[in-house]
C-alpha cells in the first residue's frame, strides 16, 4: 500500500499538497488494517462483505468506502492531516512529517502504546473532553443533545476477555486490575482461579501486594492513563490500598482523569461539586460533569441527573433520565420509576417499558461462568 502510485497528474492536487494526500492515504489504509485485525481477533468477522472478498482486494480496489464501520478511521485521519497541513508550508515546517519514507501510520495509536496507557504527546488537546484541559466550566448542552445521547453503556462497562457487558454496580461484579488498568468480570476471574493461576486474567502479571499495586498505578498515572488516575484518586479519597486519606489530592487526580475523558472521574467530580464535598459547592459545575458523562453512556451520572430534576419538581424529565439508565441495567433507576409510578408521576406503560429494558440488560450480562462466580464470591 505504501508503494501505491499517486493519482494521474490531471487529477492530483497542487504539488505542495501531494505529500499530504499521500500521508493521508497511507494513514487511512493502515487504520483499515488495524480495524480488520482487531475485528477478526474478536471472532466476529468483518460483516458478510469481507467474507466474500479478500482483504487485499478490498484495499487494492479502494472499496473500503462501502464498509461503513470504517468511516470513523477515515474521518480521524482527514482531521489530523488537515490539522498538520494548515500552515502554508507544512513540509518546510516539519520535513520529517510528510517524508516519503515516513512511517506508514502517522496518527493511529499502536496497540502496545495503548496497553501501556501512553499516547502521542503531540496529539491535540481537543482529543480530550472539551473545556476540561484548562479546568474551566464544561460547556453547556441542550436538553435535546442530552436526551438523544448516551443510551448505550460505555465500553468501560464491558469485560475485555468475554466481551460481555458487566452487571451494575461495576464494583460488585468485576475487579479492577492495577497492572493493566482493565476491569475484568468476576466470571473470568473465577475461570482463571480454577486453573490455579495467580496472575492477572488479562495481562498475566503476577498479582501484586498493596505497595506494588500503588507503584504500578503510579507508573500508569505518569503515562496519562485515565482509569489508573481515577483509581488512584479514589484510593486517596477513601484511604484505600494503604494510602492516607487526602481529599484535595483526590480532587486534583479526578480532575486530571476527567481531562483525559474518564467517565467515572466526571461522575465523582459531579458528586463533589454538587454537594460541596472537598470543594466549594458549585451545583452548575456538578451538573455539567454529570451531563458530560451521561451523554457518553454512564448510567450513574444519568441517574444523578434524574435525581436533580426530581428535586426541582420536573418529574417528567426525571422519569425520562431514569428510563434511559434503567434500560442500561441500573436497578436504582428502575426503583425510582416504580416510586414515581406509585405517586402518579409516571404511567403504567413507562414502568412496564423500563422493567422490560432492565430485564433485557440483565440478560445480556449473564453467562454460565458469571452465575458460578456469583455463588462463589457471595
Amino acid at each position: 500500500a505504501e508503494d501505491a502510485p499517486l493519482p494521474p497528474d490531471g487529477l492530483s492536487p497542487p504539488s505542495p499538497h501531494r505529500r499530504t494526500i499521500r500521508a493521508y492515504t497511507i494513514a487511512s489504509r493502515k487504520a483499515v488494517r488495524i480495524f480488520i485485525s482487531i475485528w477478526r481477533k474478536k471472532g466476529k468477522g468483518l460483516l458478510s462483505y469481507s467474507s466474500q472478498k479478500k482483504e487485499s482486494e478490498i484495499l487494492r480496489k479502494g472499496e473500503t468506502g462501502r464498509l461503513h464501520l470504517l468511516l470513523l478511521f477515515w474521518q480521524l485521519s482527514i482531521v489530523f492531516v488537515l490539522k498538520c497541513s494548515h500552515a502554508s508550508s507544512p513540509a518546510a515546517a516539519n520535513p520529517s512529517l510528510f517524508a516519503l519514507d515516513a512511517p506508514p501510520c502517522l496518527f493511529v495509536f499502536s496497540e502496545e502504546a495503548m496497553c501501556r496507557g501512553e499516547e502521542d504527546q503531540g496529539a491535540p488537546a481537543t482529543l480530550h473532553s472539551p473545556g476540561a484541559s484548562t479546568g474551566c466550566l464544561l460547556p453547556s448542552v441542550t436538553e435535546e443533545e442530552l436526551m438523544n445521547s448516551g443510551h448505550e453503556l460505555h465500553e468501560r462497562y464491558t469485560c475485555p476477555l468475554c466481551c460481555l457487558p458487566i452487571s451494575l454496580p461495576l464494583g460488585k461484579h468485576s475487579i479492577f486490575k492495577t497492572c493493566c488498568s482493565k476491569t475484568v468480570c468476576n466470571g473470568c476471574v473465577l475461570a482463571l482461579h480454577r486453573r490455579g493461576m495467580k496472575t492477572c486474567a488479562f495481562c498475566r502479571t503476577p498479582t501484586p501486594d498493596n505497595d506494588a499495586a500503588i507503584a504500578l498505578i503510579q507508573k500508569r498515572v505518569d503515562a496519562r492513563d485515565p482509569k489508573a488516575t481515577g483509581y488512584l484518586a479514589s484510593a486517596y479519597y477513601y484511604g484505600n490500598n494503604g494510602l492516607q486519606q487526602d481529599v484535595p489530592r483526590a480532587i486534583k487526580l479526578w480532575t486530571k482523569a476527567a481531562n483525559l475523558s474518564d467517565l467515572n472521574a466526571h461522575c465523582m467530580l459531579g458528586c463533589r461539586y454538587y454537594y460541596g464535598d472537598g470543594v466549594e459547592q458549585n451545583v452548575a459545575q456538578g451538573i455539567r460533569h454529570f451531563q458530560h458523562a451521561a451523554m457518553q453512556g454512564d448510567p450513574e451520572s444519568r441517574y444523578a441527573l434524574g435525581f436533580h430534576e426530581h428535586g426541582n419538581g420536573n418529574h417528567e424529565l426525571a422519569v425520562r433520565h431514569w428510563m434511559i439508565s434503567a434500560k442500561m441495567g441500573l436497578e436504582g433507576s428502575l426503583n425510582a420509576i416504580k416510586d414515581m409510578f406509585m405517586k402518579g408521576h409516571a404511567n403504567k406503560a413507562q414502568y412496564a417499558e423500563a422493567l422490560r429494558g432492565y430485564q433485557s440488560a440483565l440478560e445480556e450480562t449473564r453467562s454460565p461462568q458469571r452465575e458460578e462466580a456469583k455463588a462463589f464470591f457471595n
